[in-house]
């Protein structure tokens, strides 16, 4: 088998989701304005001739809170250190940001072994007369092997994005890590199930929200998936679980019906919300 890796990194709130989406052209990473909806490093891949490629969407970095989002930034630096291209991905509106700039410090390593490419994402709306000095201005801030602008939500030069990545990659031989190949339903769930609570709730609760899949069940015809909703505070589980009940169930339903196109079956969820 051939196959490549490509790696999506930025700071929270990007666009690396919807990027991964339009690249794979199949949702397999939740999309909301929250920032943070992406808990686990989410696997795409797509066969161009006969190579696979596995885009990798990484958690935003961000300042961690706690010991578990130390993990989590753990994680994506870790899928750094065996790949074969990086997109390092900044918000078109707010430029090179503190938050960035962390980033590409932490990307200096890799810069002389591993191609990095910028892509300047959500360009709607920005002017070309704005957009270039902006590119050039930036080119100086650190060595990309490649500068792209794009609109993911439009899907604007996603196909001149993978038409450069093509050019960077050297086809490695043999049986990828276990790690992309296997069928991640966890973290997918897990993002389908976050993604609605996140969309539904208008005071978004942001970090005070975390899923716990706990236990999937793929069977013939039919798959059982039992999930809990974890908030840190009373006032987050009252707005999740809404008057009467009706927010858990309108977030469970959105998210079985979704879950259902994921794996073409008939899905029976079963969500609790629980404070720790």
């Amino acid at each position: 088998m051939k196959w490549n890796k490509v790696t999506i990194i930025g700071k929270v709130n990007v666009g690396k989701s919807t990027i991964l989406n339009r690249l794979v052209e199949n949702k397999v990473a939740g999309v909301t304005p929250t920032p943070g909806t992406t808990t686990f490093a989410i696997v795409g891949k797509k066969v161009i001739h006969d190579v696979t490629i596995f885009f990798v969407d990484t958690p935003g970095i961000l300042k961690a809170r706690d010991e578990e989002e130390k993990i989590q930034m753990v994680i994506s630096q870790e899928e750094l250190i065996d790949t074969d291209l990086i997109y390092f991905v900044i918000d078109a509106h707010t430029g090179i940001t503190k938050e960035d700039t962390k980033v590409i410090e932490q990307l200096a390593p890799y810069r002389d072994r591993i191609p990095i490419f910028l892509v300047i994402n959500k360009i709607d709306g920005i002017p070309k007369e704005k957009l270039l000095p902006f590119i050039d201005e930036i080119s100086k801030e650190f060595y990309w092997n490649e500068i792209i602008p794009i609109s993911a939500k439009r899907g604007a030069n996603i196909d001149e994005l993978l038409k450069t990545t093509l050019k960077y990659l050297k086809p490695r031989e043999g049986t990828p890590p276990p790690d992309l190949t296997y069928s991640k339903e966890i973290p997918v769930v897990n993002d389908i199930i976050r993604e609605k609570a996140l969309t539904l709730i208008k005071r978004e609760p942001g970090r005070h929200l975390k899923v716990e899949v706990e236990e999937i069940d793929i069977g013939k015809g039919r798959v059982y998936v039992r999930s809990r909703i974890v908030v840190d505070k009373p006032s987050i589980k009252a707005m999740v679980v809404g008057k009467k009940g009706q927010m858990i169930k309108s977030i469970g339903t959105l998210a079985r019906k979704e879950l259902e196109e994921k794996f073409g079956k008939k899905v029976f969820l079963e969500l609790s919300v629980v404070e720790e």
